[in-house]
């Protein structure tokens, strides 16, 4: 009787996926073409960051000889000296296809994108990081309401998930201003001392901070400072993206 029941559970929801696919055709995140949530055309274009060729230190794409983006300039933009990481790592140029990607998975409730992201960003983890616990970066209380989930805790279980770490909500949910129209100095600035750890929350020997994009890495920087005043001995950050200035 017990495996009656799962075969036709599973026949349910067998018919299920295949009235909703003739209902809402699975789409591309980048071209809009029906058939998959990235099809081979736009996969195949995606601007894969060469870890041989990448920046040792923050991980920008092309910066193993020379980078521009960790230069004492742009550390003393953000009043720093140096990079508060032990590693850092991205997988995608954060260029219009990503950003598609991610606002189709956050925005638009394909929430089937977070396995293929965390597909993409697993292999980043280097086998010195490998230690730790995913932490992610919650959603602000009313991002959350609009989506209906949190897209960055589900994205980083994803991603713990496929690299067989743990995954853990070490940190209270941002209370800043909306990060989008505010320059690089100005994004550091809001930042500032606005991420906290949840209360109670044990803190691992080494964490991986995991975020979808790194525009200026304000965020990540601010979660790096919370976790090392804390006694956190090793962090890494991980993301999907990495915009170049």
């Amino acid at each position: 009787m017990a495996l009656l029941r799962h075969t036709l559970a599973s026949a349910l929801h067998a018919a299920a996926d295949v009235a909703a696919e003739t209902l809402w055709p699975t789409r591309c995140a980048v071209c809009d073409a029906p058939g998959a949530l990235i099809c081979e055309a736009c996969r195949s274009k995606l601007l894969v960051i060469d870890a041989c060729m990448a920046c040792p230190v923050c991980g920008a794409p092309y910066g193993r000889v020379q980078c521009t983006e960790c230069t004492p300039l742009m550390l003393k933009s953000a009043c720093r000296s140096a990079i508060p990481f032990d590693g850092m790592a991205h997988a995608m140029v954060a260029d219009d296809a990503v950003r598609r990607i991610v606002s189709a998975y956050k925005d638009r409730g394909e929430r089937r994108l977070a396995a293929t992201i965390a597909a993409l960003c697993a292999p980043r983890i280097a086998p010195s990081w490998r230690t730790s616990v995913v932490a992610y970066l919650p959603d602000a209380p009313r991002a959350r309401r609009r989506r209906g989930f949190d897209h960055g805790q589900e994205l980083a279980r994803a991603v713990a998930q496929a690299a067989g770490l743990p995954c853990a909500g070490l940190f209270m949910p941002p209370r800043t201003a909306d990060q989008r129209a505010l320059t690089r100095a100005q994004r550091f600035a809001n930042m500032a001392a606005a991420i906290r750890l949840a209360p109670d929350a044990p803190v691992p020997r080494s964490v991986i901070v995991f975020d979808d994009i790194c525009t200026t890495g304000s965020t990540l920087y601010a979660a790096a400072d919370a976790l090392r005043a804390a006694g956190c001995e090793a962090v890494f950050a991980l993301t999907f993206g990495r915009v170049l200035d």
